[in-house]
């Protein structure tokens, strides 16, 4: 018998490798709070036409026109004006004008936490420890015809900024024209006026000099007129 051979059978195929690992993607952000807003709002708007297209049908059809559609889409027509509920009624504080107050204060907040502003400010207090030293009652009067022109308390500025502020303590008295805001004093000694008013000597004969016709003054509280021969003069005790 003759011996047969029989070729072996190829081996099976290598299996194909592995398929690598998709690349690591991390999630997405969460949006930000104002577009998270946004489209919550955009959502609410979108549905606002159906919920109100009924009740718009009614109002439509009690006046006797029979037009149901929605009129008016915008958002400023959409924003509820807090006296009833609605879809956008919790964001009707948003849409306020006093929203623009509270996102000043804000920004001023932030602001001094950033740059490490304290509150009150270094420069405030430094402002306020000089105005208290020279803080008198005249200050702060309503009179502005007594405060002078050289005061820093008694400008507008000073006198915000020195408003809760003790009053100094001031030994001596020092009288101050209201007319040029010079101190009155043996040099320029004050000068009476017969309805009573005080100025400084050098003022009213700058205004005497000054006045058509000459010789005469005005007085700055009560604008009468006088001659300067009317003048008597003023001596502190």
């Amino acid at each position: 018998l003759a011996a047969t051979t029989s070729a072996a059978p190829p081996p099976p195929p290598p299996p194909p490798p592995p398929l690598p690992p998709p690349p690591f993607s991390a999630p997405p952000p969460p949006p930000p709070p104002s577009l998270a807003l946004a489209s919550s709002l955009s959502l609410s708007m979108s549905s606002l036409p159906t919920l109100n297209s009924t009740a718009n049908g009614s109002s439509a059809a009690a006046n006797g026109t029979g037009n149901g559609t929605v009129k008016g889409s915008s958002a400023e027509s959409a924003v509820p004006n807090g006296h009833g509920g609605g879809p956008l009624a919790e964001y009707a504080a948003l849409f306020a004008p006093s929203a623009w107050d509270a996102l000043a204060d804000l920004f001023e907040i932030e602001n001094r936490k950033v740059y490490c502003i304290p509150e009150p400010s270094t420069l405030e207090v430094g402002l306020q420890a000089g105005l208290t030293a020279l803080k008198t009652p005249l200050c702060s009067g309503i009179d502005k015809g007594q405060c002078s022109v050289d005061c820093p308390v008694c400008c507008d500025a000073g006198r915000a900024l020195a408003a809760g502020l003790p009053f100094s303590h001031q030994a001596h008295s020092k009288l101050i024209c209201r007319i040029s805001g010079e101190r009155m004093d043996e040099n320029n000694r004050p000068m009476a006026l017969p309805n009573g008013s005080v100025y400084s000597s050098n003022a009213l004969k700058a205004m005497a000099a000054a006045s058509e016709p000459g010789g005469v003054v005005t007085c700055m509280r009560t604008g009468e007129s006088f001659n300067i021969g009317e003048l008597r003069s003023v001596f502190i005790i």
